[in-house]
Order: C-alpha cells, then sequence, then structure tokens
C-alpha cells in the first residue's frame, strides 16, 4: 500500500466535500502504516494501537473514536487568539464527529517515523490551529516534533463518559 497515495486521496476528496470517501483514504493510510509498524498483528488490532500509541498527534488534530458521521468543522476559519471548536454530537445509537478527524488520522500517518520513504504532490500540507501550516513532504515521519507544535497552543483534554447514559439506553 501507498501510504501518500491515501493521504493525498483524503485530502482531494475532503476538498470536494466527498467526506465519507476522505475518511476511508485517511483510514487507508492508518492502516497501511500500522502494517508497517506492527506487522505481527491483524487488522484491527494494529490499527488501533497505532491510534492509541498517537493520541497526541490524533488528540490535537482529530479526536479519538470511532463510528460517526462527519460533521463538517475543518473548513471554519480560526483565527489567532480564537478557540478552534469540534462538534460533537452523541444521538441514540451514534456519535455524530467533527471533520477533522480526517486530518488527525492523516497526520499519524505522515508524522510516523514508518513513513520516511512517502510522499505527496507538492502542495499539500495539514493545518493546526490559526497558524501553523505543516507542509506533508517536510513532515513524513516527524512525530517526535509535533508536541513543540501543539504546545503552542494547548488544546483542552476532556473525558467523555457516558457508561451511564448509554446503560440507560440499552436498559431503556
Amino acid at each position: 500500500m501507498n501510504v501518500g497515495n491515501s493521504v493525498r486521496k483524503a485530502i482531494d476528496d475532503w476538498e470536494r466535500g466527498e467526506t465519507d470517501a476522505a475518511m476511508s483514504h485517511a483510514c487507508n493510510a492508518v492502516d497501511g502504516t500500522a502494517k508497517k509498524v506492527y506487522p505481527s498483528l491483524g487488522s484491527n488490532a494494529r490499527f488501533t494501537r497505532l491510534l492509541r500509541d498517537n493520541y497526541a498527534i490524533l488528540g490535537p488534530l482529530g479526536m479519538p473514536g470511532i463510528g460517526f458521521e462527519l460533521m463538517p468543522d475543518a473548513r471554519q476559519p480560526v483565527r489567532a487568539g480564537e478557540l478552534r471548536k469540534t462538534t460533537v454530537k452523541v444521538v441514540r445509537g451514534a456519535i455524530r464527529l467533527s471533520d477533522r478527524i480526517i486530518f488527525g488520522l492523516i497526520a499519524v500517518a505522515v508524522l510516523s517515523p514508518a513513513n520516511k520513504d512517502q510522499h505527496v504532490p507538492n502542495g499539500y500540507y495539514l493545518t493546526f490551529g490559526a497558524e501553523e501550516k505543516l507542509i506533508i513532504n517536510e513532515w513524513w515521519r516527524r512525530a517526535t516534533d509535533f508536541p513543540a507544535i501543539a504546545a503552542r497552543e494547548p488544546v483542552p483534554s476532556i473525558t467523555l463518559d457516558f457508561n451511564e447514559w448509554m446503560h440507560e439506553i440499552d436498559t431503556g
């Protein structure tokens, strides 16, 4: 699998408003990366482990979680000094996530040292906050450099616990 192609396709599809296809390609990029990092694990285990091992990247750029409808947040401009907003809606039987998760997944793949040999056409980048532009071809394999970028714009860490609420739905 060519992780670079999956990254490029995810971004291209997102730009066309095709968020489901973008999410699929972003997941393919993560799975291709996970296969390199954890070759002895099965698909689900390696995918999950790579994401859990990279919450420091996924959290600031996307949001951990699976099972969703994507909400259009990533196109909203962020001005300097303004807090970024991410939409999450919990409805009976589903979690609706921000489309920012696509870029969190892409970042996990791009920043992984396992993908040091990958590339995309010039001009592809990820943004973080109002001012950080991460040129993808300059950021392959640089997971250890990302915490310094994330520290420039700290994101509050929130733990969502719906156990009681979910129990009410199950027994409801």
